[in-house]
């Protein structure tokens, strides 16, 4: 028995001990699979984090490309573009070429066989592994983010060597992550962007107090300050495929709002008015009642008078995401309202590449090397001649110097028309820089641009193509597309023929100031960069095509390192080439200032209508345009002169015919005529130095003959030339002509433009009264008028004024309408603001005491339909910045595309800015 359990015992530990075995196997089996599967987890963990820093490598690449490259925002890498031959390449589904049997196709993914593809990518192999990125631009009103540049970039573990797809140097790893990143331009999104590039931390303070300063018939002017395009939003249709003018605004700060202010916001559009900040409104200002005006195409109707509140009301509303005020909660209905600081672009970012500015790299390097003839080598481009135009002004350069009193010099010069600047001749404001006019004719063998020096500088002159001085201050530059261009633009300056043309980029950078106006050529999209500042000096259109059908694709950027400033007084001002001979009279109130007319010194004045004056309609002859004049005879005689229009377009057609009928003119000289070619000024009491008569004549036609000349609209220069007349001769002689001011009216000044101040603001130099006689007033007028006196009559007895005549310290009828982008660091101060605001915010409705009145065109904003005066200086968007297509539709064709057909933005080489708008993982 005892042996018996003694064995069974031994069986059953035997059993138990086999149990054990297969337990502890069968755990160490599991173990091992754990083990075995947390290394294949950790590979695999690994593997994507390892392709996770291969994606922000693509992106880091791909920003660091966009902002410091000459290419700034046109940058695009060459796409890999594997052809079907080439399937079994892992990475293909990226990397297909475009196929030509699929409309629009460009390559790249496709989501079904026959669904084009947005891009294909491009390989960029790093230690064991590589990054797949692509750079695209396609803005979609559906999709708010796509009016950035996308960079999407996908990364993989593993190196494919070039022209071997088999060979790896870590494996098939089959694992990849994908990101995108959104760069941003900024300064191609807004109406008006203050981006506080500083962080200086102190309120944007907009618009102007309720009683500025302006006085109208001993009433103060209250004029609002306008975003936007009011009579475009209400005569809106919805089915009409063009856009309404809506004013998206940014403002990276506190908005403090002054008086009154209007912002016409488009919903369809993706308008909306931005503010880091907060919205506080300054105690004098119109509180409550500065409004939106938006449109929402699901209602079918306007919503007008839109409160916006400030940021600390309880009732604060976003109007559905309208408004963001940078609030870290919602609204009352539920809308968020935060809003982060958006860094804006630097334009002298430098090219990692070669140590220098983005844009002196696609200049002053951009030429061609060639032997000069003085046997030298030398590079085009540093003379002017290169893929891009560079001018080396620096003697144009003006900056900010800080004076003992703690003012900004160059603000002070501006405002002080007396001041003692040399820059100040008489009336105008002439600065040093170069000019450049944009210029469209109408054909296009002659598009292009003029580039004339500073002719006050000798040494600013231009050279040959081989380098030696010449002594010309102006050269002219014609432009026009060629596919086999890589740019897709050609350019050869006058001195060369087209058969010579070089590749343009379409880039003209300036050392010094630069001066423009003109018309931007049809088709053609320029960026014009200063290092100093760059002054507007009357409009700047867009050419249209006749293949456009009155859609254009022209677009223009100003980006200056200092201020933009819109220069008021050379709307209508001397001709680059005519010199300025005024002499000051600061004793003489009336006419502080004037040029001496002599006999073979003529003077020439340019100006251009923004739009065509023949669709100007009112009630009227006020729709007219005329010239407007302050003039006098030499003392001791008469001065009889003649005053021609466009001369050097038609000399024989040129002379502008006077009535001999009209009051005060000695016409005795031509006896039997009605219309002749000399104005004579010979009456004491009003027309012989130190008395100057006031008056206008008709510049457009009307019911009398006033000329064979023509006119010329939409931004074309007219030209204006006064002269003594050489056929006139009395027993006194033909005594000098005195010519004090000049101006025409009604006219337009239109703007279309990017426009970028990256340290300064822009600025409007306001010049001085057309009319500084501070006697001569309306009120004056209409006191006369109480007595039962004549006050025509004694008007022009006591101050030589013509009824039409402007009266002191009221603005000239020239509406200022910019539309385009304006951005600046930081306006300038209120009072700055309000002084431009007295020159140019506002437009008095009749001219003078005359009966005539303004253009209904002028009359921009409803609620002034019965005022006496109507607001100007008026600021709309121009969509062609944010769709990149012409006529700033999207369902038209991109005004810009690259090589590969790839969208790019509206002009070229445009700088990006420092921060990613977003940054993140693409999930499926």
């Amino acid at each position: 028995m005892t042996k018996t359990g003694n064995h069974n015992r031994a069986g059953q530990t035997l059993v138990i001990a086999l149990m054990i075995t297969f337990i502890m196997l069968f755990l160490g089996l599991i173990f091992v699979g754990i083990i075995a599967r947390n290394l294949f987890f950790t590979q695999r963990g690994t593997a994507a984090m390892t392709a996770d820093n291969f994606a922000d490598s693509g992106i880091r690449f791909s920003h660091d490309q966009l902002m410091s490259t000459p290419q700034g925002a046109d940058w695009r890498p060459s796409p890999t573009n594997l052809p079907p031959t080439q399937n079994r390449d892992p990475d293909y589904a990226w990397l297909r070429a475009p196929d030509p049997n699929i409309a629009g196709d460009l390559g790249g993914p496709q989501k079904s066989p026959t669904t084009p593809g947005a891009g294909s990518f491009t390989r960029i192999n790093f230690d064991q592994g590589r990054a797949l990125i692509r750079v695209s631009y396609n803005p979609d009103p559906v999709d708010p983010l796509s009016k950035y540049i996308m960079i999407d970039s996908v990364g993989r573990v593993g190196v494919i060597r070039d022209n071997d797809p088999t060979v790896f140097t870590s494996g098939t790893s089959t694992t990849f992550r994908e990101k995108i990143a959104y760069a941003v331009i900024g300064i191609t999104d807004y109406t008006r962007f203050d981006t506080d590039k500083d962080h200086k931390g102190q309120p944007i303070d907009l618009g102007v107090n309720t009683k500025f300063g302006a006085m109208f018939a001993d009433a103060s002017v209250e004029v609002p300050l306008i975003f936007g395009d009011p009579v475009a939003m209400v005569a809106w249709d919805p089915n009409n495929p063009g856009i309404p003018y809506g004013a998206p605004c940014r403002f990276n700060g506190e908005l403090r709002l002054f008086g009154e202010t209007l912002f016409y916001l488009n919903p369809e559009m993706n308008d909306k008015l931005e503010v880091v900040g907060g919205i506080t409104y300054a105690p004098n200002s119109v509180t409550n009642t500065t409004t939106s005006l938006l449109y929402s195409k699901a209602s079918a109707q306007l919503q007008a008078g839109a409160t916006l509140f400030a940021s600390t009301s309880t009732s604060f509303l976003t109007y559905s995401g309208l408004v963001r005020d940078g609030r870290r909660y919602q609204d009352a209905q539920g809308y968020m309202r935060q809003l982060e600081f958006l860094e804006p672009p630097v334009i002298d970012q430098v090219d990692q590449a070669t140590g220098r500015e983005r844009y002196r790299a696609a200049t002053v390097s951009s030429g061609a090397w060639k032997k000069g003839y003085d046997g030298n080598y030398f590079n085009t481009g540093r003379i002017g001649y290169g893929q891009g135009i560079y001018v080396d002004n620096f003697a144009d350069v003006q900056r900010d110097v800080t004076d003992f009193a703690g003012g900004a010099s160059l603000r002070s010069e501006w405002l002080n028309p007396n001041g003692g600047s040399p820059n100040w001749q008489g009336p105008y404001y002439v600065p040093p820089g170069c000019f450049i006019e944009l210029i469209d004719t109408g054909n296009v063998d002659t598009r292009g641009f003029r580039i004339v020096r500073n002719a006050r500088d000798d040494s600013q002159i231009w050279k040959t193509l081989d380098n030696q001085p010449t002594p010309n201050h102006s050269m002219r530059f014609y432009v026009f597309k060629d596919v086999n261009s890589p740019t897709g633009l050609m350019i050869y300056p006058e001195i060369a023929q087209k058969k010579d043309a070089y590749p343009f980029n379409g880039v003209i950078y300036c050392e010094g100031n630069a001066r423009v106006r003109g018309i931007i050529p049809a088709t053609l999209q320029f960026t014009i960069v200063s290092n100093s500042s760059i002054y507007v000096e009357g409009s700047i259109t867009k050419g249209i095509a006749a293949n456009e059908n009155g859609v254009p694709s022209s677009a223009l950027s100003l980006l200056a390192h200092d201020y933009i400033c819109l220069n008021t007084t050379q709307f209508v001002g001397p001709a680059i080439e005519s010199p300025l001979n005024f002499e000051p009279d600061a004793q003489d109130v009336i006419a502080p200032y004037h040029i001496n007319i002599t006999p073979g010194k003529p003077f020439n004045a340019r100006f251009s209508f923004g739009v065509d004056p023949a669709t100007y309609t009112g009630s009227d002859d006020g729709k007219n345009p005329r010239i407007y004049l302050r003039h006098a005879s030499e003392a001791g005689g008469y001065a009889f002169f003649n005053m021609l229009v466009n001369y050097g377009f038609n000399p024989a057609n040129s002379e502008y015919l006077f009535n001999s009928g009209l009051p005060n003119y000695a016409g005795s000289f031509y006896p039997g005529q009605t219309w002749i070619p000399t104005y004579g000024l010979a009456n004491q009491q009003n027309q012989v130095f130190p008395r100057y008569e006031h008056r206008s004549f008709a510049l457009w036609p009307t019911n009398g003959q006033i000329g064979m000349y023509n006119l010329l609209a939409n931004g074309s220069d007219n030209y204006l030339t006064f002269q003594t007349d050489p056929k006139m001769a009395t027993h006194t002689g033909n005594r000098a002509y005195l010519l004090s001011a000049l101006a025409v009216q009604p006219m337009d000044v239109k703007i279309e433009a990017l426009m970028y101040a990256q340290e300064g603001s822009f600025f409007v130099i306001p010049g001085p009264w057309f009319n500084s006689n501070p006697n001569d007033r309306r009120e004056v007028w209409d006191r006369n008028k109480t007595l039962g006196l004549d006050p025509a009559q004694r008007r022009l007895d006591d101050f030589g004024a013509y009824p039409e005549y402007p009266f002191y310290a009221e603005p000239l009828d020239i509406l200022i309408q910019i539309r385009g982008a304006v951005s600046e660091n930081f306006p300038p101060p209120l009072a700055d603001q309000e002084e431009w605001i007295r020159h140019w915010g506002w437009i008095p409705k009749e001219y003078g005491r005359s009966g005539m009145h303004i253009p209904d065109q002028h009359i921009k904003s409803p609620k002034f339909d019965n005022a006496k005066y109507v607001p100007n200086l008026l600021m709309t968007y121009d969509p062609v910045f944010v769709t990149a297509r012409a006529g700033g539709r999207y369902t038209t064709p991109a005004v810009r595309t690259d090589r590969y057909g790839r969208m790019l933005p509206a002009t070229p080489m445009l700088p990006v800015g420092p921060k990613l708008l977003y940054n993140g993982e693409v999930r499926p």
